[in-house]
């Protein structure tokens, strides 16, 4: 009951090209699966298979009397490759061809085992386990997996155990959190973090949230390294990890291979998460002034993010485009700082979260609290891919605070990591304007027009539609900037 999608791309689009057959089969997944309503799940559907749930619909063989009912009859689909498909499957309707075994389409559930190394009670137990519990939501909010916990008899098999160590005296508290591959297999990872003790165990200390996220973030690579090997590696998880690395490689190319790769992730699996990715996604090309944001990107935007609320209300990640979608798209300062607090109180492990927040204090006029959080969220982050991210955030609230000498170091890094991320490179040129380092303005005035070839410092200075509101705002974008580096 399974055919492959590029057949059925080929058979009822031939007549157009490999990338208009993908979004027309998409669209009609979409729709069969509103049309099937609560039946929705018995269509089956992955990167590479489409198919009917074996257990939940039975297709009889067609009789093969005279005068039976045609295969499909009254299905009119004007395309030749389908007709010919068609016609042979009504030659062979009498020969009783016995059904094809159904093959197993992979539906990306992975199982991991979290194991506390821990006395039965007592504040080593609490701590371990709040870990736990800490890391256990920021996986689900990003991907599907199936976590159980410690019953004393462990499961025959499991993809991934996390060991958590707890350690607790009146002066410190530890965590010493180790990956393996299976029961007793192999260490993948681990990560050790101590703290100071203020009363309770700390799991709100800076450094315990970004062991949350290194661990969270460790587990998600592992487990979709599983499901490629496995064969499964165009799962929706798996996918839409794909699709966030290339999102913030901040290539045109790549940006837009991820929006198509988010799709499809909806598609195998409709979570909000993966429709909030689209909408931050699409916020981003608006702000990088990309070729391919239409007019329609906008409203795009806000609806998937307000559609990402509907499915997924109190995920951090949601809750975060959603926060940028209100303050960007929608200018509501009220949305947007609510929408940022939901998401900290949902999880304060997540560094977007806290990048929300710094927006919403932004638009609020509060640099101070900007400042803070965006610092923050870099340090949560750790080393993640995403680090020019939070860099570029740090140049900007520390631009609005005033602190220019720092914001020039925050903007020279996140360019560094990220050559083809525009942000940086716009206020690397007001930065080193100010700093009276006129050859280097100049140098990134050059970098800036080969990515952007209609920019002009004018523009930058004068256009009140060019994305650089709080630059514009620091008082750095003067008329005498025009005349200095042109």
């Amino acid at each position: 009951m399974t055919l492959p999608r590029a057949t059925l791309k080929d058979m009822l689009w031939s007549d157009r090209g490999r990338e208009q057959g993908g979004a027309s089969l998409r669209q009609v997944l979409s729709e069969l699966r509103r049309a099937l309503g609560p039946l929705a799940d018995c269509l089956l559907a992955n990167r590479r298979q489409v198919g009917l749930d074996p257990a939940r619909v039975a297709v009889p063989d067609a009789p093969a009397e005279a005068g039976a009912a045609r295969f499909l009859d009254g299905i009119d689909i004007r395309d030749p490759a389908f007709e010919a498909w068609l016609a042979e499957r009504r030659a062979a309707q009498g020969a009783r061809i016995a059904p094809a075994p159904a093959t197993e389409m992979p539906d990306g559930q992975r199982r991991l085992l979290m194991l506390s190394d821990a006395p039965a009670d007592g504040m080593e137990r609490f701590f371990a386990e709040g870990f736990a519990d800490n890391v256990a939501r920021a996986l689900t909010e990003q991907i599907t997996l199936q976590v159980l916990r410690d019953t004393g008899t462990g499961p025959a098999e499991v993809d991934l155990v996390l060991r958590t160590r707890a350690s607790v005296d009146r002066q410190m508290a530890g965590l010493r959190v180790l990956m393996e591959s299976g029961p007793g297999g192999n260490s993948l990872w681990s990560g050790t973090e101590f703290v100071e003790m203020q009363g309770a165990p700390p799991l709100d200390h800076l450094n315990v949230l970004r062991l949350i996220h290194e661990a969270s973030d460790s587990v998600s690579e592992a487990l979709s390294d599983t499901a490629r090997l496995g064969g499964d590696e165009f799962d929706a998880s798996v996918t839409a990890r794909i699709a966030v690395r290339r999102m913030f490689s901040m290539r045109a190319d790549d940006q837009l291979e991820a929006d198509r790769l988010l799709e499809t992730a909806f598609d195998l699996m409709p979570r909000g998460v993966f429709l909030a990715w689209r909408a931050l996604l699409r916020i981003m090309m608006l702000v990088e002034r990309h070729s391919a944001f239409t007019d329609d990107a906008a409203a795009e935007a806000e609806a998937m993010a307000a559609r990402a609320l509907e499915l997924e209300p109190t995920n951090s990640m949601v809750l975060a485009a959603a926060t940028h979608a209100a303050l960007v798209l929608g200018g509501d300062t009220t949305a947007g700082m609510e929408y940022a607090q939901r998401g900290l109180r949902a999880n304060r492990a997540n560094p977007f979260a806290w990048d929300g927040l710094a927006m919403a204090a932004l638009y609020h006029g509060n640099a101070k609290l900007a400042h803070r959080a965006q610092m923050i969220g870099r340090h949560i982050s750790g080393n993640t891919p995403f680090l020019h991210w939070f860099d570029m955030g740090c140049a900007m609230t520390a631009t609005t605070r005033g602190a220019l000498d720092e914001a020039l170091d925050w903007a020279r890094k996140s360019a560094a990591t990220a050559p083809d991320f525009h942000p940086p490179l716009r206020y690397l040129i007001a930065l080193y304007a100010h700093s009276g380092r006129m050859e280097s303005a100049i140098d990134v005035v050059h970098r800036l027009k080969r990515l952007e070839p209609d920019f002009t410092v004018e523009r930058l200075v004068e256009d009140e539609a060019y994305p650089v509101l709080d630059l514009r705002r620091s008082a750095l974008l003067t008329p005498r900037l025009i005349a200095e580096l042109t």
